[in-house]
């Protein structure tokens, strides 16, 4: 699994992107992801609009929602990551400014998704 990135995310967002409305993950523009995502420091990031950053040529990502054995969880096609603004129906409130944006494609796998859950991230 060393094409994929791992991502836990809330439930509301975990089933919007499962039910295929929503199309792209947002994380913040903050030194831990632009290091995750593009190998470099923030003195050395400069955002570029349209440019795809997934420097480390990631093809998937695995939502995972709660904690232990039983937690569900999926993999889907990651088409790009760019900097956008949030689509504000996909995400928390008051989220504004640039963002890292991971284009979602289509769900390859999902497992545990109709069993009960523990805690919730």
């Amino acid at each position: 699994m060393n094409d994929t990135i791992f991502l836990p995310i809330k439930k509301e967002f975990f089933d919007m992107i499962l039910a295929g409305i929503k199309k792209d993950e947002y994380r913040a523009l903050n030194q831990r992801y632009i290091k995750r995502f593009t190998g470099r420091d923030l003195l050395g990031f400069t955002v570029i609009p349209g440019k795809d950053y997934n420097r480390f040529k990631k093809k998937t990502v695995t939502f995972i929602n709660g904690y232990g054995w039983h937690r569900p969880w999926f993999v889907i096609q990651l088409k790009a990551i760019k900097i956008k603004t949030p689509n504000p129906d996909w995400c928390p409130p008051g989220t504004e400014g640039p963002w890292f944006a991971l284009e979602l494609g289509e769900v390859l796998e999902k497992h545990n998704i109709n069993t009960p859950q523990g805690d919730k991230e």
